[in-house]
């Protein structure tokens, strides 16, 4: 038995004293020197989501100026057929103009709706290779677009009906016969099964994690009736009569034409058979169950790490369910990681299907056999989704997976690997030129920042991630800071940082304007079927000047000078919009525009919205270096470096993963030899199982193995706030990394998620307090869970806020737990307070496999 007192140790050693050499130490000074106030965490959660804040900004101002736009209408129409001296005048003018107006905002929300689910669509436009709309649009987030963009139409609607049944109501009891005759005529009764269809559906995805999953698709399916009874409900008698009423077909048609087609081309095209070859089912106890999926993979299935495929298991049933992929994309078979939710689930009755076949074939088990031949059918659909990242756009990649979302962590792990075995391993040494490019460009000077402990670290002028200020901070060389002057510059550059991130979230106001004075301009003018006023003109031209000044400024503040081109082109297009505001001005044109004169708006205006869109996207970052340095390699490109990092509560699990992991990093230290390893892929995996003598045992049979060795495994719950400082550090600390750009993916639950980019928000902070504007970070987040999920990760995060705060070690709440596992026909249930993690070992071959190449590497060390 192996003593796990280095395991069991806590992530506060990291900045221990005598830990002079790592640069997390400063970054942990200014952590506490930031004082994050409640509305410092709430600008900082809206500048972390900003691509999806613009989005839904714009989703929801085209909303408002559709609204605007048929509720005048209304009301001019209204008030020619409404005499002043009739009763409930205003009632009868403003009810319908806001019934027309919100009518028409549904439709609109019908329209986009369809629009969110072309999933294959939407994975071409992420894939494609010109990355343009990508970086303005998250196609990641479709789905929680689509959720929220449903619940819009069920508000919508209800507040509607209550409105309308109000206002008719009380014209029909004052004796005004037309509007009770109105409460059964045709557009009527088609419109309570709307309500009713649409409110169904609407509930049901209200209880979605409260119902079973059968019932919940079935009735959402109700939705496509809700959308045939949309296109009847403005097809009735008055219409086909008289005519006059807006057609909800103009409005839905071309969306629901391009979704049909889009779901018709994922059928036809990217449909696959293929075989379940090897498969475990794991039960951790406490409801914590998983099933391990490899089948072979479809020779014409191309996919990239992050991406998903829909399964369908016909010995289950005939329905399709999302899965992330687990394997590399080269690789020969397909890799799945299923959580079990409950018994009478779809993924509960695989496990039982899995465990039943492993329980047959387990008398003719040999242990020359790589896995258990199960031989059933399996159809692959897919893959859709968004990948994790792009190589040519960073140059290190960590990597963040808690339970079951280490899955598509786990495809980027391999996806490295299998780049890094195709290269020189002398690729990764950076050159002598690198390491001193762009200094002749900036001066590099020391800094000393010190309390309890001193670090020597090289810092560039000090030009903050949130460009806004004086970009030329000075940076003190000097060694003899006083510890109270150290604490003074931390908190002043702490306090510049927050006013410069609430400065830059200001920013998101620019193109959300810019959209809103486009619309409100295609709205008001000539061809508006109600009449402009005075007042709405002087909007227009005070609205649209204030914008194009802000626009001029903030070409001058915020846009880096030495892009002349765009500068020069930001300001021709200022001075020709000025001319132009100048002309409609003194010609009284505005709210008066022709069809020319939209033209030039139109082009102007969007322009310079695209140009606030991409600045507040821009992270007050003004450069890319690791493109440009990265535009002149091989054809392969791959990582400089990659840490996964796998929390995990269940130690069965890891006993059932880790083979794969020791298998993928054996083959690198084969390939590369372990110093130079170690400079391109890092793997940690963290096992908060609370069962102290499994963990024992997990690391009693794994002691042998290199990873092992490598201090891969360690049994605490760590902060993710502390493995971003560690992570920048070590870059920081390393004098050949001139500038870096960090891929930080977490795949999780959706609050631990927002926990992470929580936490990549202070990483930025302190990164611009030390002026560290050449190490970038971006984010990306893959949530998933129900709500019972949801729930337990908060205890989770709670708990480990908890320990982080009373420097607990949590290796002293493993012994609390009578929680057991045995591992028996490749089913791990509770038992004899122990499992048979050799069993488990013994019995995949790619532990054997990467046992065969540690005995390989020592020999040839």
């Amino acid at each position: 038995m192996i003593s796990m007192s280095n395991a069991w140790s806590n992530v506060d050693d990291w900045s221990a004293d005598g830990c002079h050499d790592h640069p997390s130490i400063t970054l942990s000074k200014s952590m506490e020197a930031i004082q994050p106030t409640w509305l410092f965490r709430q600008v900082g959660r809206i500048y972390a989501d900003r691509k999806v804040v613009l989005l839904a900004s714009f989703h929801v101002v085209a909303s408002v100026v559709v609204f605007v736009h048929f509720a005048l209408t209304k009301v001019q129409s209204q008030q020619e057929k409404i005499s002043p001296d009739a009763s409930f005048y205003s009632a009868k003018i403003g009810v319908p103009a806001f019934e027309f107006g919100t009518m028409h905002v549904i439709l609109f929300q019908l329209a986009v709706l369809p629009l969110t689910m072309c999933r294959l669509l939407i994975t071409n436009a992420a894939c494609s290779s010109n990355r343009f709309l990508s970086s303005y649009i998250p196609f990641g987030a479709m789905t929680k677009f689509h959720i929220a963009i449903g619940y819009a139409v069920m508000v919508l609607l209800l507040v509607s009906t209550i409105v309308f049944f109000i206002f008719f109501g009380a014209l029909c009891s004052s004796g005004e016969q037309d509007f009770c005759d109105k409460f059964s005529s045709e557009i009527m009764v088609t419109g309570y099964f709307i309500f009713l269809a649409f409110m169904t559906v609407g509930i049901s995805s209200y209880l979605r994690f409260k119902i079973p999953y059968r019932i919940f698709y079935i009735i959402h399916h109700v939705v496509f009736l809700a959308y045939f009874l949309c296109i009847l409900h403005t097809l009735d008698s008055v219409q086909r009569q008289k005519g006059g009423r807006s057609q909800a077909f103009k409005w839905l048609s071309s969306s629901i034409l391009l979704y049909c087609c889009d779901r018709a081309a994922m059928y036809m095209t990217q449909r696959y058979k293929t075989k379940i070859i090897i498969s475990h089912a794991i039960d951790s106890g406490e409801n914590e169950r998983c099933i391990l999926l490899k089948a072979n993979k479809p020779n014409l299935l191309q996919f990239s790490p992050g991406q998903f495929v829909y399964l369908k298991v016909p010995s289950v049933d005939n329905r399709w369910r999302p899965f992330s992929i687990g394997s590399a994309p080269e690789s020969e078979t397909i890799e799945f990681y299923i959580k079990v939710s409950n018994d009478t689930s779809w993924s509960g009755q695989l496990f039982v299907l899995i465990n039943d076949l492993n329980s047959t074939l387990d008398a003719a088990w040999n242990d020359d056999v790589g896995g258990h031949g199960l031989d059933i059918d399996m159809e692959i659909l897919g893959p859709y989704g968004t990948p994790l990242g792009e190589k040519m756009d960073h140059s290190h990649a960590l990597l963040i997976g808690t339970g079951t979302g280490f899955v598509p962590c786990m495809s980027f792990l391999q996806d490295h690997i299998s780049q890094c075995q195709g290269l020189d391993p002398f690729f990764h040494q950076r050159k002598e030129h690198d390491k001193k490019r762009g200094q002749d460009k900036e001066n590099i000077e020391s800094s000393h920042l010190s309390s309890t402990c001193s670090m020597k670290c090289q810092a560039s002028p000090k030009l903050s991630l949130f460009v806004g200020s004086d970009a030329e901070s000075k940076v003190s060389s000097s060694s003899a800071h006083t510890h109270s002057d150290s604490l003074a510059k931390i908190s002043r550059d702490a306090s510049i940082a927050k006013h410069q991130l609430y400065g830059w979230t200001l920013i998101l106001l620019g193109p959300i304007v810019g959209i809103w004075m486009l619309g409100i301009t295609l709205s008001w003018n000539n061809f508006s079927p109600f009449t402009i006023n005075s007042g709405m003109s002087t909007f227009l031209a005070v609205g649209s000047v204030a914008f194009q000044l802000a626009f001029l400024l903030s070409s001058i503040i915020y846009w880096k000078r030495g892009s002349s081109l765009w500068y020069f082109i930001d300001i021709v297009i200022y001075l020709i919009s000025l001319g132009t505001d100048s002309y409609w001005s003194a010609t009284n044109r505005w709210g008066n525009f022709n069809l020319a004169d939209l033209v030039y708006f139109s082009l102007l205006t969007g322009y310079m919205t695209i140009r606030f869109w991409s600045l507040a996207l821009a992270s007050g970052i003004l450069y890319r270096p690791i493109q440009g340095r990265k535009s002149h390699k091989n054809r392969m490109t791959t990582y400089e470096k990659v840490e996964f990092v796998w929390i995990c509560r269940s130690a069965a699990s890891i006993a059932h993963i880790y083979p794969d992991l020791a298998l993928q990093w054996s083959r690198l230290v084969e390939a590369w030899g372990e110093e130079r390893a170690r400079e391109a892929c890092e793997i940690s995996l963290y096992c908060t199982d609370p069962n102290i003598n499994v963990c024992q045992q997990l690391a009693d049979e794994i002691q042998d193995t290199i990873l092992f060795k490598e201090g891969a495994l360690k049994f605490y719950r760590p902060s993710i706030r502390d493995i971003l400082a560690h992570h920048t550090g070590a870059i920081i600390d390393n004098e050949d990394t001139e500038s870096t750009s960090t891929l930080f993916a977490f795949c999780g639950s959706e609050v631990i998620g927002n926990s992470a980019k929580e936490a990549k928000l202070f990483n930025d902070t302190q990164l611009a307090m030390n002026g560290r504007t050449r190490q970038i970070m971006d984010i990306v987040i893959q949530s998933h869970g129900s709500l019972n999920q949801k729930e337990a990760s908060q205890r989770e995060m709670d708990d480990n806020e908890k320990e982080s705060n009373d420097g607990d070690d949590d290796g002293d709440s493993c012994t609390q737990s009578t929680c057991s596992h045995v591992a028996k026909h490749g089913i791990i249930p509770i038992q004899n307070n122990a499992i048979d993690v050799e069993r488990i070992l013994s019995r995949s071959h790619s532990f054997r496999y990467a046992q065969a190449l540690v005995t390989r590497t020592v020999v040839s060390l």
